[in-house]
């Protein structure tokens, strides 16, 4: 087990790396025990947070006010499944990742799948041109940070 600021005091992903090796050398363990998924049967109410979501996504359902948006510029060479598999494996430890709302005898509810897999979807933009390129990447961030969440879908 590594700390969670060993994460954010390595500046390099090297670093990061390294610092894995020296904690898988040390036989290091934290002091808190492992955290252990627990089982879930069914529904749970919603926060009050997720209900002011949920009300707010009934009045307007293709509104953007929760949307978080963010831009990663890659370079060098991808590998595509890799990273989508590093994705759904953290999908797949986060249950707030997998939950998604529903209604139940009139009143909404959370609902956590046991399994949600996302499948990345890739623009080639090779074949342009610098600048048209930079202007389709900003067009391409905006019309997916203008999207529409889909609470019911997750």
């Amino acid at each position: 087990e590594v700390p969670l600021r060993s994460l954010f005091e390595a500046p390099t992903v090297g670093e990061f790396a390294r610092a894995i090796e020296e904690a898988q050398n040390k036989g290091s363990r934290l002091s808190m025990p492992a955290l252990r998924p627990s089982r879930r049967d069914g529904t749970a109410p919603l926060t009050f947070a997720q209900q002011r979501m949920w009300f707010l996504n009934q009045l307007e359902p293709d509104s953007t006010a929760y949307n978080l948006s963010a831009a990663v510029r890659l370079e060098g060479p991808l590998n595509l499944p890799a990273l989508e598999q590093s994705f759904n494996q953290i999908i797949g430890r986060h249950e707030t990742l997998r939950t998604s709302f529903a209604v139940s005898r009139g009143r909404p509810v959370q609902v956590v799948a046991q399994e949600s897999r996302v499948e990345l979807r890739v623009e080639e933009l090779g074949h342009t041109g610098e600048g048209e390129r930079e202007a389709e990447i900003a067009r391409l961030a905006g019309e997916e940070a203008q999207r529409g969440f889909d609470l019911s879908a997750g």
